[in-house]
């Protein structure tokens, strides 16, 4: 018995990644050629996924980077800034239906911020199997409401020991306690955190108890994805410290992947014949300038940047900046409140003069706060030190 646990812990420690499973990353592109359709936003029609996908700049690199990290196994850890209508989050319910259909007992959790796109979610995931060609199509041995569970159908199967595959794709909405609670997940996908529902205490503790359903050992994959909402939030600091290449406190990096909404092929608009541009609040003229001298923005692009601010954004341009960012500082300082507009704010950056010298200061030993606001201290060359009467102060070097 302890020989044969032994021989588990080993094996287990050899599988560091899907393809040590079985999954064959190399015949994805094929499979989502072949086997998935999904649904098309613009005309509710289902198509390829491959077509899709070549179409499409954001979701094509996304995968990319997801299968050359899972190509290198143990704990995969993906964090996207996006923006509206990216697609990303198809991508990713693409990928889990595929790892999760073709190993055994793969269990997958999605987390959705709201009822509504947790059944969207599912849903779509649902379309995605049936449309799968039938001798191709893994058997379904149980679905309810928010979870699908692939196995044997009937119970002369399990008697006659062909279990099928034993995996399962289940469908949450962030907000119940312990939401993944007995199960042991290898995929993990946290949609739309920023939005998730209660503050970042919260946040923290569902992802927390989601995190904690994945083994320690052998491949796993996480995907915390979302459009920005502010700071306050666990998906901020998260995105923060993957994209300032600094190490997670519990040692497993998460990577970073941005979409600019300029990514999009589909978001820009023909320009009507006889359009006036000048019929638009002058401050944010000379931003749209600074937007094609700076970002190689087209009049199309443009076009379709003012329909969005009025349609979806209420007139603010500052939405669009948090909702259709150009680079991940837009969408999250977009959000604070200021006096100022955002877009004045950006176009004063190009007038700011860089500081003629930096200066790091640090308290020495011995001194204490009286002596640091005293005036005890003095120049002396490029350091900043004590007095001769003041003792150590405070010092610093060019």
């Amino acid at each position: 018995m302890f020989a044969e646990t032994r021989a588990r812990k080993r094996q287990a420690k050899s599988v560091s990644s899907f393809c040590d499973l079985g999954w064959n990353p190399n015949g994805f592109a094929g499979r989502c050629q072949s086997r998935y359709h999904v649904q098309h936003a613009d005309d509710t029609q289902f198509y390829a996924y491959g077509d899709m996908v070549k179409e499409k700049t954001a979701p094509r690199e996304f995968l990319r980077l997801c299968i050359m990290l899972l190509k290198r196994g143990g704990k995969t850890r993906i964090i996207c800034l996006k923006n509206r209508r990216a697609l990303i989050t198809t991508a990713v319910s693409v990928l889990t239906y595929d790892v999760v259909t073709n190993l055994q007992g793969i269990d997958a959790g999605i987390l959705a911020h709201e009822d509504n796109t947790t059944t969207y979610i599912y849903n779509q995931i649902r379309h995605l199997h049936a449309r799968v060609p039938k001798e191709l199509r893994p058997a379904l041995g149980r679905a309810n409401e928010n979870e699908m569970r692939f196995g044997a159908k009937y119970q002369e199967e399990f008697e006659d020991g062909n279990l099928g595959l034993m995996s399962r794709i289940s469908c949450r909405t962030a907000g119940g306690h312990y939401p993944f609670s007995g199960y042991t997940l290898r995929i993990a996908h946290f949609s739309e955190g920023p939005k998730w529902q209660g503050d970042k205490a919260r946040h923290a503790d569902i992802q927390m108890s989601v995190l904690n359903a994945i083994p320690a050992q052998g491949p796993s994959l996480v995907i915390d994805e979302g459009t920005a909402n502010g700071k306050n939030n666990l998906f901020y600091e998260r995105w923060t410290r993957a994209w300032d290449k600094k190490s997670s406190p519990d040692g497993i990096d998460w990577h970073p992947f941005f979409v600019k909404w300029t990514h999009d092929p589909s978001n820009y608009l023909p320009i009507p014949k006889d359009y006036e541009w000048e019929a638009w609040p002058r401050d944010d003229q000379d931003y749209e300038r600074s937007l094609r001298a700076n970002h190689g923005l087209a009049d199309e692009q443009l076009l379709f940047r003012r329909f969005k601010v009025i349609e979806a954004c209420n007139g603010d341009p500052s939405v669009f900046a948090q909702d259709y960012p150009l680079t991940p500082q837009e969408a999250f300082i977009s959000h604070v409140a200021s006096v100022f507009p955002q877009r004045v704010i950006d176009q004063q950056r190009k007038h700011v003069m860089r500081p003629l010298a930096h200066y790091q200061l640090r308290l020495l030993e011995g001194t204490n706060e009286e002596d640091a606001t005293s005036g005890k201290v003095a120049w002396r060359g490029n350091d900043l030190v004590g007095t001769p009467d003041g003792g150590p102060g405070i010092s610093s070097r060019l």
